[in-house]
């Protein structure tokens, strides 16, 4: 099948663990006694608190991975033997923080 079946795989594999998480989820009884409507509403004050937190985390992973992407690009305009040694010195710099 390919990259379809791989790819077919892949959202079947995810709708059966979201599936699964869901039932497992409702099966437990004790999220009933702490339920409270108002959790669904939206609390500025505590959004203002998440984006206060979140923002600059996720914009420092932005730009770390932004840059990392600029110096792998520039790395493969030097040609196919330099591509192939940077893709190889990042999986295994990768492999190493694993």
């Amino acid at each position: 099948m390919g990259i379809q079946g791989a790819a077919l795989g892949t959202i079947l594999g995810s709708l059966a663990a979201t599936i699964i998480l869901v039932l497992l989820g409702l099966a437990d009884q004790d999220w009933k006694k702490y339920f409270r409507p108002e959790f669904l509403r939206f609390n500025l004050h505590q959004a203002r608190h998440v984006l206060e937190y979140g923002l600059p985390a996720g914009f420092e992973t932005f730009i770390n991975i932004l840059g990392f992407n600029f110096f792998l690009q520039f790395m493969h305009s030097y040609g196919k033997d330099v591509a192939d040694s940077v893709t190889i010195a990042f999986n295994y710099d990768l492999v190493s923080f694993i």
